[in-house]
């Protein structure tokens, strides 16, 4: 019973606290215990750490092949120095530039309100939505470059635009709420914590959707910082029992260089989730869907 009661408490606390209070059913699992199946980087990484210009006219297998090297980039274990190359910039430029695609992204569904230096309290100290978006981002690259998994399962050529379907590992969202109940101050300071911000972030307040998503990245971000049972920045992937696509588009410009939108960039990085959708009237009905869907997933 107390398991369950913890496992409750954790679910709140991921839940959008403007919301009402509904629970999705629980899931009781001990992190540790967890097989996350890690793998070895396969024998097919590229040797190469530079991309190979392909003017047009090009053939398949050279597109095949520089679409490999960008998910390599991005998903093997020795990816850093191709994804330097592909995307011209070292992880830190990279990590400013999807915060800064995040906010403005994240504009169109919450508004104005959204910008890098909102800030909110948390847990006696302030925390603004630039650094949390960009602390998660740096940890989710990190993690997806050792998931040394994917599937090219559908790739269509245009002229100089190519759009590519992969399966891919993902970040099971649920291991955060297992995350907080190894914190020593979960029940003395964070669920507190939580119950005065769901006090004051009330549903008919316009900042309260934007509160929401910035404690909700930053309870994240302390799972990860604080609490990680493994003891690194890096969380587990998934390997799903449903297939996980993304859908990417490549573009190639003029001296035949494979090059990433903007959205593309948003997509290989996995970053775009369901807090990115307009918040509904009650919030946390979506939130108990994506805790079945995970649940699901996770079996």
């Amino acid at each position: 019973m107390k398991a369950l009661k913890k496992v409750l408490l954790a679910s709140l606390a991921l839940t959008c606290l403007a919301g009402p209070m509904v629970q999705a059913a629980p899931r009781i699992i001990n992190i540790r215990d967890k097989d996350f199946t890690n793998i070895e980087e396969p024998l097919d990484a590229i040797p190469a750490t530079t991309l190979t210009l392909h003017p047009a006219p090009r053939t398949e297998d050279q597109v095949r092949e520089d679409v490999t090297f960008a998910l390599q980039a991005f998903y093997y274990n020795s990816g850093a120095p191709k994804r330097a190359d592909l995307v011209q910039m070292d992880d830190e430029a990279l990590y400013d530039k999807l915060t800064e695609l995040s906010i403005s992204a994240l504009k169109e569904p919450y508004g104005d309100i959204i910008h890098a230096d909102f800030s909110v309290d948390f847990l006696g100290k302030p925390v603004t939505l630039g650094k949390e978006l960009r602390d998660s981002i740096k940890v989710m690259v990190d993690s997806h470059q050792v998931a040394n998994k994917f599937a090219i399962k559908d790739l269509k050529i245009d002229r100089d635009t190519v759009n590519v379907s992969v399966e891919v590992r993902y970040i099971d969202q649920y291991q955060y709420e297992v995350m907080l109940q190894h914190a020593p101050n979960f029940q003395s300071e964070i669920m507190p914590y939580i119950e005065k911000m769901r006090a004051k972030y009330t549903k008919d307040l316009p900042e309260s959707p934007a509160a929401s998503l910035l404690i909700n990245r930053a309870l994240k971000n302390y799972a990860i910082n604080e609490v990680n049972v493994d003891g690194n920045h890096r969380v587990p992937l998934e390997y799903p029992t449903r297939v996980h696509e993304i859908k990417l588009t490549f573009v190639y410009d003029a001296q035949g260089r494979l090059t990433l939108p903007d959205e593309t960039l948003l997509a290989i990085t996995q970053i775009k989730n369901r807090e990115w959708k307009k918040p509904s009237d009650s919030p946390s009905s979506e939130q108990t869907s994506e805790s079945s869907d995970s649940s699901s997933e996770s079996r």
